[in-house]
């Protein structure tokens, strides 16, 4: 959540501000809160967090694919 991976997320997926109240980047943020829980041990494995986990990868996944928009975009290039 640094200054600077905002501004490279924003580069990655065209424009979008990882600040704004935005669906894909609140689950994303949610995403990286509980990547955190599990780096440091807090949660593991119990049924509670696989449910969450199940929305963890969701939340990566679009965001993957927000990206994945961006890239094609700038392959296709200008209009």
């Amino acid at each position: 959540m640094e200054e600077c991976t905002r501004r490279l997320w924003t580069d990655l997926t065209g424009g979008d501000e990882i600040t704004k109240p935005q669906p894909i980047w609140m689950a994303y943020h949610d995403h990286i809160e509980f990547r955190n829980l599990i780096a440091h041990g807090v949660v593991w494995g119990d049924s509670e967090s696989g449910r969450v986990a199940r929305g963890s990868v969701l939340a990566a996944y679009g965001l993957l694919l927000r990206m994945d928009e961006t890239m094609l975009q700038l392959d296709a290039g200008p209009d």
